[in-house]
């Protein structure tokens, strides 16, 4: 193949993600490059951003070397050198900003109020401003967002594993704010090195969230109450995508005890395995209610059962009652802010019901009718019976209402001629980092679904892909392209 690409020291994507084709994976969606990307309509003439543009590209080709003889492999030498900070335009740092805040601040609260500051940690203002950069549809995007996180990503763990973070309650809490957005970085990216670097630093992440507890003030004022109950449901957050969106089991295990150091219990109430609404600080927060069942859902899951070495505890009944009743607890109708914790509804049902790993994987063997071989008749006999079952009809209900969903909020603005600006801007939709998961899954579960009706080549199964990639189209999020391409894959040749 050439050259050797920095990505293939990496095993092969392990969970079931674009396993046969996409290899564009492995080269960080170059072929890309070529095609028309969406706009930020409301970036696109910002000044900091079009002075930045070139000035930090000039910058990366002065730093970088040839490390590959193929010409399509961009230059990479400078994803080990130290950082510098002094390259990054202030203007530019705070345009990202913003838009982390806007994309983030629906799902995330910990982050919808967040200001860099003089004193601010430059890891975490760097690790957040790289979120922002994957939705820039600009041409330096992925060059500047990959900068900073790799940048945001050393000073961090530089100083994590030097012990600072326990000086202080607030140098704590700021490892742990960087950590769940190196985290969200890795699932957004599109970049396989930083989506397996989410699992790697897994562990790390819940023991600075520990250390965070242990440091909590014991008399604490309203706003580190409030800061510690939004870290606490970005904790829970965090374990759902790592169940929901990783594929993997949950890793919140209790802390031992007689660990805690602070009055009254204040490290529970940062732990999303041991939170309870009568610990100070802990609350559910808009979506922690329906994130904190996704470690219950694994075990009852198919997934969960297969892998398991003994009979599960859990039942998928009891799992389901305590969502009906966290829905039955909404106010109706849904607002628009309902739309995050709606969307991991849906997908903990398709978790619940069908096992999403064996189907990926299954995806391009299904899009033909067996051949005569017995291993893939059995296989595709297998698939059949799946797609027939009762759990299955139950599944498509609930990605037939996620995709009908998405579709009313990401469709909302279709004919901007008749919105005014005002109501333009005022509609414009936020991308919970969620979103392109729950289009591609919702979409596969969909197609599936359709050969009961149409058998395993129609029309109606490919225009559910070509639904699910207009979807993934309007977002800007730039790990929506791995998913577009893994939907093309499943259309028919032509």
């Amino acid at each position: 193949m050439g050259g050797m690409n920095w990505n293939d020291e990496f095993m092969d994507f392990p969970y079931g993600f674009w396993e046969q084709g996409a290899d564009s994976w492995l080269h960080e969606l170059d072929f890309f490059a070529a095609e028309a990307e969406p706009q930020i309509q409301s970036l696109a003439d910002d000044s900091g951003i079009e002075r930045a543009k070139p000035w930090i590209l000039d910058h990366f080709r002065r730093r970088s070397r040839p490390s590959s003889p193929t010409p399509r492999e961009v230059d990479r030498s400078w994803y080990s050198s130290p950082p510098q900070l002094q390259m990054y335009d202030e203007e530019v740092l705070n345009v990202l900003l913003n838009v982390a805040r806007r994309h983030l601040g629906t799902t995330f609260e910990l982050y919808a109020n967040y200001e860099a500051q003089a004193d601010s940690e430059p890891e975490l203002c760097l690790a957040m401003a790289a979120v922002g950069a994957l939705y820039l549809g600009a041409e330096c995007g992925t060059t500047l967002s990959t900068a900073l996180y790799n940048d945001a990503r050393r000073l961090h763990f530089q100083k994590f594993h030097s012990r600072s973070l326990q000086t202080s309650f607030w140098v704590a809490s700021a490892a742990l704010k960087t950590f769940i957005l190196l985290s969200i970085y890795g699932i957004c990216s599109g970049d396989k090195r930083s989506y397996e670097f989410v699992e790697a630093f897994h562990v790390s992440m819940l023991q600075a969230m520990r250390c965070c507890g242990r440091l909590i003030p014991s008399d604490p004022d309203a706003a580190t109450l409030q800061d510690v109950r939004s870290m606490s449901e970005a904790m829970e957050l965090i374990e759902c995508y790592h169940v929901l969106l990783l594929q993997r089991p949950p890793c919140a295990i209790p802390a031992p005890r007689g660990s805690t150091t602070s009055p009254g219990q204040n490290q529970a109430a940062l732990d999303p395995s041991r939170s309870s609404n009568d610990q100070p600080g802990h609350s559910q927060g808009a979506h922690g209610g329906i994130a904190s069942l996704s470690a219950f859902i694994w075990a009852a899951s198919p997934q969960g059962e297969e892998l398991s070495c003994r009979r599960q505890l859990w039942r998928s009944e009891f799992v389901e009652l305590a969502m009906e009743r966290w829905l039955g607890g909404k106010i109706s109708p849904l607002s628009q802010s309902d739309f995050p914790s709606m969307l991991i509804y849906h997908l903990m049902h398709l978790r619940l019901k069908v096992n999403i790993d064996f189907l990926q994987k299954s995806a391009r063997q299904f899009t033909n009718p067996p051949s005569h071989t017995a291993n893939e008749s059995s296989e595709n006999e297998v698939l059949e019976n799946c797609v027939r079952g009762r759990l299955f009809a139950v599944a498509l209900w609930h990605a037939q209402a996620m995709l009908s969903m998405v579709q009313e909020n990401v469709g909302m603005s279709d004919d901007l001629s008749k919105l005014t600006a005002t109501s333009t801007s005022s509609r414009r939709m936020s991308e919970p980092p969620h979103l392109p998961y729950c289009i591609y899954f919702g979409t596969l579960i969909a197609w599936y679904g359709e050969f009961a009706n149409s058998g395993y080549r129609s029309l109606a199964r490919d225009a559910c892909i070509k639904q699910g990639i207009r979807l993934l189209g309007r977002l800007k999020i730039r790990v929506a392209r791995v998913f577009t391409l893994a939907l093309r894959e499943l259309l028919p040749d032509e």
